[in-house]
């Protein structure tokens, strides 16, 4: 019998009071060793969610969507504050990698969310395939790639830690400053 698994596909909607963050679940079963093994061995994944993801399971052998999401002040959406620990300044770099990848213009706002990019997984390293076709894939991969040997380095966590104040406070104010910056951007004002 194949274990059920549900993939978190963030999915961006934009509306003119702001930006709002949906999540849609899809369910998949499979009769292997999950999801990630679906997604990153037959290359069937939509976005960079699940190439993250396979790389952190290339490394650090932990299906990273259970054990880093929402883990400290940085691991999952938004962040801000002190990192609660290495794992979550591991994150924290990851943020700053791709914050700068848009604020360079390599990749757009929103490309972060959907470009895909090839690489493979050789013996527990994970490396950038030459055959991205843009710069925003490559930066993605690298940051990707960062992320992925920084958290292989870290034990497993036992459980995850929390910041000393409220994420998702922190996070809906952040994001309500951030949309009103947005919203000539998405309308193209």
């Amino acid at each position: 019998m194949g274990r059920t698994h549900v993939l978190l596909y963030w999915t961006i909607s934009a509306m003119y009071s702001g930006v709002v963050f949906t999540s849609v679940l899809k369910q998949f079963t499979t009769a292997d060793n999950g999801i990630l093994d679906y997604l990153c061995y037959t290359n069937s994944a939509e976005n960079s969610l699940p190439n993250l993801g396979c790389m952190v399971e290339c490394t650090a052998h932990v299906d990273g969507m259970i054990y880093y999401n929402n883990y400290g002040c940085y691991c999952g959406f938004g962040g801000s504050g002190t990192p609660v620990d290495e794992i979550d300044n591991c994150c924290k770099t990851h943020d700053e990698c791709y914050d700068s990848a848009v604020d360079s213009g390599i990749c757009g706002k929103w490309e972060q969310y959907y470009v895909w990019y090839y690489w493979q997984c050789n013996d527990g390293n994970p490396t950038c395939s030459e055959d991205n076709k843009s710069k925003c894939a490559q930066a993605l991969c690298s940051c990707d790639r960062q992320i992925a040997i920084c958290l292989g380095r870290q034990p497993v966590p036992k459980e995850k830690k929390q910041c000393n104040y409220k994420r998702s406070e922190m996070y809906k104010l952040e994001k309500k400053n951030e949309a009103k910056n947005w919203l000539p951007y998405i309308s193209g004002k």
